[in-house]
């Protein structure tokens, strides 16, 4: 064989080899399509014919569940935590506000849980069609417009957690606070036994406040004399951490559409994507996306406890103003499979051993 056909022998070869490459990419591609997805727009408020939601503001003993409109979930279970009358705590569909940052054609989830003395809470459960894999997440599109700071009620809360079981297992605790004028040094709060992680945002009054509100919570401390802040806590492997959303502080009295630029009342009010990414090892990230951004101003990482993940629970505890959510996904991650990683290095071994070949 002279050089020329060598060389065409070559050519053909890393042809053969691009082809293959190429198959696998787009098997990994394909890969990266969501599994499930869900959003208000699904779904039709009170007097619809089809997949009609029922707006719950509705006593503790009954708990609803919603039929699921979306894809690759199952079905929604709503319930609610010490109910009291007139009703404190609830969950509906809003179907036309398009002002909401995280509105789909003016549809998004509302749930409530506000005042009262008895530490009201409301889930909204969303069960997986099948347990959460390494190299896959789950995304969900969160807004407030009001925590509140005040302990004496329970601690004021809102976010989800990723649950192990059929639904959430929740009891009352307690949890140290640090509160300023002659509020409780602890505050009522739920914890959910079947929760492998656990994502809630509460907010920090200044610390020169002078009735009772909150201005620390494990650990963390509000140091403004006059300022708001919002602190996440992340709760998974059995430990809880805590870190300010932002340094950024707002005013007390401050109103929807009226927080600082860069203050963490201002990111909630304008809507963050939380999305989380199970790794090996039960290892995970999360990340939180201003909502129109591609960029995550919060990252986390850590490692779970033991078992597996078969839904979300989205919750409102004790808080000033409504919670809102939407946009649910599950997604693969756009990572190589193992077997596309042995295409690229079986394509590789193979051209290395032809041309040996041709050259002894």
């Amino acid at each position: 064989m002279n050089r020329f056909t060598s060389h065409r022998s070559w050519a053909a070869l890393l042809g053969i080899a691009a082809g293959v490459t190429a198959s696998a990419m787009a098997g990994s591609a394909a890969h990266a399509s969501a599994i499930a997805s869900d959003n208000a727009a699904n779904y039709q408020g009170g007097g619809g014919t089809t997949n009609v939601w029922v707006n719950s503001s509705n006593p503790s003993s009954l708990s609803p569940v919603e039929p699921n409109a979306g894809t690759g979930f199952g079905d929604w279970t709503i319930s609610n935590q010490q109910s009291t009358t007139p009703p404190y705590n609830g969950s509906g569909l809003n179907t036309f506000d398009t002002s909401n940052p995280i509105n789909t054609n003016g549809n998004y989830w509302y749930m409530y849980a506000n005042g009262g003395s008895a530490t009201p809470r409301t889930d909204l459960y969303r069960a997986f069609t099948g347990a959460l894999s390494a190299g896959q997440s789950f995304s969900v599109a969160l807004q407030t417009s009001g925590l509140g700071a005040s302990a004496a009620d329970g601690l004021p809360s809102f976010g989800f957690s990723l649950d192990s079981g059929t639904a959430p297992s929740l009891s009352a605790a307690s949890v140290n606070v640090t509160s300023a004028g002659t509020g409780p040094s602890s505050a009522t709060t739920y914890a959910d036994a079947n929760a492998l992680f656990s994502l809630s945002f509460n907010e920090l009054a200044p610390s020169g406040n002078t009735n009772s509100n909150l201005i620390g919570y494990n650990g963390v401390s509000n140091t403004s004399s006059s300022g708001y802040v919002v602190e996440v806590n992340i709760s998974a492997g059995g430990t809880t951490t805590s870190s300010l959303l932002s340094t950024v502080t707002s005013p007390a009295g401050a109103s929807s559409g009226n927080f600082p630029t860069g203050s963490g009342e201002f990111y909630l009010n304008a809507g963050l994507t939380a999305n989380f990414t199970l790794g090996s090892g039960n290892s995970y990230t999360l990340s939180l996306t201003p909502i129109g951004s591609t960029t995550a101003i919060q990252t986390y990482s850590g490692t779970l406890g033991s078992g597996s993940i078969n839904g979300a629970d989205i919750f409102d505890q004790s808080t000033f103003k409504n919670g809102t959510f939407n946009s649910l996904s599950i997604a693969n991650t756009a990572v190589p499979e193992p077997a596309t990683i042995g295409l690229f290095i079986a394509a590789g071994a193979g051209l290395l051993l032809v041309r040996r070949r041709r050259m002894a």
